[in-house]
């Protein structure tokens, strides 16, 4: 089974497609092994996924490695090598990546081998470069190699181990089931109607729904209905602590995906990629060839959904309020502007064009000196007032 960058889709399909995947290898204890990497934003359940597999290989007759990158040692070669060599490398780079290399060989070669390395995104250059010559090695060794990264654009080392593994799969967000099965989990009471809509919040992101249930608990929101459990009342977004979350989920984006996501915010709607490479600033629209890969990861941090049309909106509407709050003043009315001509030139009401325009002018008509000064939008005021007026005739 070779595929990449496609289905299975299904959140429990994609875990059993890993799971299966490791089994097979561990099982079956002879070459060829395999090499998966399993891409998703923060919090979406790759490092909790991982240890269960790892759990359930340390059960049977595999070994199993484990690497984690650190964000604060991501400049330091081999820094993660000695989590499974039982000791530091003293001996320097290349010697380091041998011996790691000759010890993962040293295990296959008495039965089969599990390496997870998890955040692979926070690892070093020269771990990354040992660990695509083991996804090669995987092909002739019982290796299963299993790794968790974000969809960001990556280094070009990351860039080489993922275009190396065998398969790629996105960890989609949970379904509701999946949901009320994590709050029964925690709490040992499924989700009654109150909370199931608050829940939904999270747009199916554990760690968005963890955040909410920690939060009712804290503010003594939560109550017993019978067999279930219940929102007794509702917390703003602020009191949940699921703002800061969300921004700090922002935070971690690259900017090509943040460019796509402030442009999406500000447009209010969903948009279709045309309008969408319209928004975006110049050095982002220079970019154009590369705007289905930049959706792409904005739909993979679970903060976007594609429609069935074609055309991309918020998965929820607290994801586009955080989105525009982020944005600077400066920025955020340039790109009501450049929203302004794009509607213009396509033809859309002319109220919505002088919407965009007004958001677009700085406090105080800013050098314009407020809208009686600014030609454009006046000129779609006057244009908005006489489509009115044309209704109201019509009526």
């Amino acid at each position: 089974m070779t595929f990449k960058r496609s289905p299975p889709s299904d959140r429990v399909a994609v875990e059993q497609t890993v799971h299966d995947l490791v089994q097979a290898v561990i099982q079956g204890g002879a070459p060829p092994g395999t090499s998966i990497v399993l891409e998703g934003p923060p919090g979406i359940g790759k490092t909790f996924l991982t240890a269960r597999i790892a759990a359930a290989a340390t059960s049977g007759p595999a070994a199993v490695l484990r690497v984690q990158g650190d964000p604060g040692r991501r400049h330091e070669p081999f820094a993660p090598i000695g989590q499974f060599l039982g000791r530091e490398l003293l001996d320097g780079q290349a010697a380091g990546g041998d011996a790691a290399f000759d010890r993962v060989d040293e295990l296959c070669a008495a039965g089969p081998v599990l390496l997870c390395a998890d955040d692979a995104h926070y690892l070093d250059a020269a771990t990354l470069a040992l660990l695509r010559r083991l996804v090669w090695a995987s092909r002739s060794l019982p290796l299963a190699v299993l790794i968790t990264t974000r969809p960001d654009p990556a280094r070009e080392p990351l860039t080489g181990l993922v275009q190396a593994a065998e398969v790629l799969l996105r960890l989609p967000p949970m379904g509701a089931m999946m949901v009320e099965r994590m709050v029964f989990e925690r709490t040992s009471r499924w989700p009654a109607p109150n909370l199931r809509r608050v829940l939904a919040l999270a747009s199916g992101n554990p760690m968005f729904v963890i955040e909410l249930l920690r939060a009712y608990e804290r503010a003594g929101a939560l109550t017993d209905a019978g067999d279930a459990i219940e929102a007794r009342f509702e917390l703003g977004l602020e009191t949940t602590g699921l703002d800061e979350v969300i921004r700090a989920h922002l935070g971690q984006l690259d900017p090509a995906t943040r460019d796509v996501l402030a442009a999406m915010a500000v447009w209010g709607t969903d948009i279709g990629a045309a309008d969408l490479a319209e928004l975006l600033p110049e050095h982002a629209a220079e970019r154009a060839g590369e705007l289905d890969d930049v959706i792409e990861r904005a739909i993979a941090s679970g903060l976007v959904r594609r429609e069935p049309a074609g055309t991309f909106g918020f998965a929820h509407e607290m994801f586009r309020e955080a989105t525009y709050g982020e944005l600077a003043g400066p920025r955020r009315r340039e790109t009501h502007r450049r929203a302004a001509r794009v509607l213009a030139q396509a033809g859309y009401r002319p109220a919505l064009v002088a919407d965009h325009l007004l958001r677009g002018t700085a406090p105080g008509g800013g050098d314009g000196g407020g809208a009686g000064g600014d030609p454009e939008l006046v000129a779609a005021l006057h244009e908005a007032a006489a489509a009115r007026s044309e209704e109201h005739t019509s009526e």
